[in-house]
This record gives C-alpha cells, sequence and structure tokens, in this order.
C-alpha cells in the first residue's frame, strides 16, 4: 500500500489550522466545572443558585459550588453512566440516579441518607411542594414515589406497570397529579394519593410512537406533550380529551426518511403558547388558542432541550448539537443571542430561578455557567 508521507511544511500547516481553529473558539462561561472525565448527561441548580449538580458517563456525580467550581462532595457509588440529578424544593438534599437504576439521597454535606435500587431508570424528579417526596419511573414500565421520613426510612409507593417503558413524567403543579409518557405513546395522569390513573390518552388520539417530553400549564388546565412521531399535543387535564395536534416536522409521517423527532417542549401560560423542539432543529412556536403556528426560530443544528425565562415571558432559551446556548425573542421568532463556551454538543441545561445564570451540561466533559444578566 501506499504510504502519504507528511512534509515537516505540511505538518506546520496542520499546526498553523489548529492554532486557527484554537482562535476561533470562544468561551463566555463565568465558571467551568471540569470533575469528569466523560461526557456530562445532566445538571441541576439549586434554588438560591449557590450549588450546582452534575451527572456522567464517567458512572461520577459532583456537587459543587458555583462561585468558584469547587467540589462540594462526590457521590460515590453509582458503577454506571449517572443520568438524573435533581435537588429538592427546599435545597435540603439532592439525588443521583444512574442507568441501572440505583438512586442514592445526600445531605448537602454529603451524607448518604437513602438509596434505593430499581430497574433500569428513564427519569427522575422531586415533588415540586413536598421537599422530601422523590418519584422515578423505569424502563420495565412502572413508577416509584418515596416519601423520605426524619428516621432516614421512606415510606414506598408504586405504580403500576402497562408492560411499556415509562419514559418521561411532569408533576402537576397543584402536587396532587402527575403525568407520565409512555413508549407506546400513551400518556397517563394519575392522582398520587391514591396512586391511580385519572385519565388515559391511549386511544387513535394518542401519539403513535414514543412521548419524549411533558409540560403543563401553570394553572394546571393543559398538558403539553412531544413524540418521537413528530408532533406535539395538548390535552385537557379536566376531560383528558386531546383538544390539538401539532405537525411538527416537514417531513411526511410515511416517508423513507427520518422522522423529525420532538426532542423539547414548552408551555407558556403568560403569552399562550406552546414552543416544540426538534431533532432537526426546528424550533416553533405556536398559538395556543388558534392552533396555528406564530413564529420559526431559525436553528442550525437539532435540539436537545429547550425552556422559557422564568421572569421574561418573552425569552426562550434552546441548546443542542452545535454547543451553543440560544436566546430567543418568542413574539419575533428572532435570535436575541448565544452564548459560547462548549466545543461538543449540550446535553442538558438549566435556568436559576432568578433567571440570572444558566447550567448547561456537554459531551465534552464539562459543565459550565453563563451569565444571562
Amino acid at each position: 500500500e501506499d504510504i502519504e508521507i507528511i512534509e515537516n511544511e505540511d505538518i506546520e500547516d496542520l499546526d498553523a489550522s489548529d492554532e486557527e481553529a484554537d482562535e476561533d473558539f470562544v468561551d463566555e462561561s463565568t465558571q467551568v466545572f471540569s470533575g469528569h472525565e466523560k461526557a456530562v448527561l445532566c445538571c441541576g441548580l439549586s434554588g438560591d443558585k449557590r450549588y450546582a449538580v452534575s451527572g456522567g458517563e464517567d458512572d461520577k456525580a459532583f456537587v459543587w459550588r458555583t462561585d468558584d467550581s469547587g467540589v462540594v462532595f462526590e457521590a460515590i457509588g453509582h458503577k454506571e453512566s449517572v443520568v438524573c440529578v435533581g435537588f429538592n424544593s427546599n435545597d435540603t438534599h439532592v439525588a443521583t440516579a444512574d442507568m441501572n437504576g440505583l438512586i442514592q439521597v445526600w445531605t448537602m454535606s454529603g451524607e448518604k441518607v437513602f438509596d434505593f435500587e430499581v430497574d433500569e431508570i428513564n427519569w427522575m424528579s422531586w415533588h415540586p411542594i413536598a421537599h422530601n417526596v422523590l418519584m422515578a419511573g423505569t424502563a420495565a414500565g412502572d413508577a416509584w414515589m418515596w416519601k423520605l421520613n426524619p428516621s432516614l426510612t421512606a415510606d414506598c409507593k408504586t405504580f403500576q406497570s402497562f408492560g411499556k417503558s415509562n419514559c418521561v413524567a411532569k408533576c402537576l403543579s397543584d402536587g396532587k397529579r402527575i403525568a407520565m409518557g409512555y413508549e407506546d405513546g400513551v400518556i397517563r395522569i394519575w392522582d398520587l394519593k391514591t396512586v391511580s390513573v385519572i385519565h388515559a390518552i391511549s386511544d387513535f388520539s394518542a401519539h403513535k410512537a414514543t412521548v419524549t417530553a411533558l409540560d403543563c400549564m401553570s394553572d394546571d388546565t393543559l398538558i403539553g406533550s412531544g413524540s418521537l412521531d413528530s408532533t406535539a399535543k395538548l390535552v385537557n387535564t379536566v376531560t383528558g380529551k386531546v383538544v390539538a395536534t401539532f405537525q411538527c416536522s416537514n417531513t411526511p409521517q410515511d416517508s423513507d426518511e427520518d422522522v423529525d423527532s420532538v426532542e423539547s417542549i414548552g408551555l407558556n401560560s403568560a403569552l399562550s403558547v406552546l414552543a416544540t423542539g426538534t431533532v432537526e432543529g426546528s424550533v416553533d412556536i405556536w398559538d395556543i388558542s388558534t392552533q396555528i403556528k406564530r413564529h420559526s426560530c431559525k436553528h442550525s443544528t437539532g435540539i436537545s432541550k429547550l425552556l422559557w425565562d422564568h421572569n421574561s415571558p418573552h425569552l426562550l432559551y434552546t441548546a443542542g448539537l452545535d454547543g451553543v446556548l440560544n436566546v430567543f425573542d418568542s413574539r419575533s421568532g428572532e435570535l436575541m443571542g448565544t452564548k459560547r463556551g462548549h466545543s461538543h454538543h449540550i446535553l442538558d441545561f438549566c435556568i436559576s430561578r432568578d433567571s440570572s445564570i444558566a447550567l448547561t451540561a456537554s459531551e465534552d466533559n464539562s459543565c459550565k455557567l453563563f451569565s444571562l444578566s
């Protein structure tokens, strides 16, 4: 075989191109956490934004300070990728969960106060009001709810499995109900007290493929859902009926091309709109009352997640495969600005309650903090 000989001049050219690439890279972050050795899959901020938690493909989870990126403690014991992390509602505890189904709960001083093993885990969520209630859903289709007691024990309830993976969930703001989305496209609204199904959207109006995203209006009247079938839906929580379906892809569903799945959605009660983001990069703003697309936000790459600003309702944040955090004005669909700093995909991000900072988790093995002022 011919072996290509690289001359010294060619090596110099390669070095020069690398230097140019480095010069082009812009890092606008205010803090960088580089404690992970592989991709960072998930992240979370405490309510007072003093602390961050991150979980990675390196089977590690860390709680660290946002002011100097110093490690508070490592959540040891995981032996698989840490896929879910989060602080409880009053910032006294943090939970970490890995792909194998090991869930651990820690105090902010790093003391482990609870652990439990379930099947392969898909989601984990603290209750929005009760700071001692934790929930999780599994690939086996069931879900679990634990009420943690001061005695370091836990009361446990189990949500029935229907034989399909329990993929995503959203607790309603009343704290009494939770919506769960399944692999077969079904959405079930559960009563948390009785652990029984209130509504099941499972007929012809249900999604035709896996439910990938859920959100709810602040008054709990509507649940929004996204799916691998490239549609988003709105469900009336009182009647359990689908009241709107949005086609979020230009690719026909009977096409030979891959379907453009909906990766993330966000309901905005103040503006009465729904935002949807797809794996091909479509970011659309839909009017809920008329069910008409208001704007399409120009996005160059696929979406991993989108979030509405907590305090400026017209601002929409998106992140994805280009490693850039984008800020759109939903009233016009125009790009307001970007936050750059990652060299690979952003896999997760969150916004502080006061909307002053954003935390991102990336495939480049780092977490970064960005100022949003």
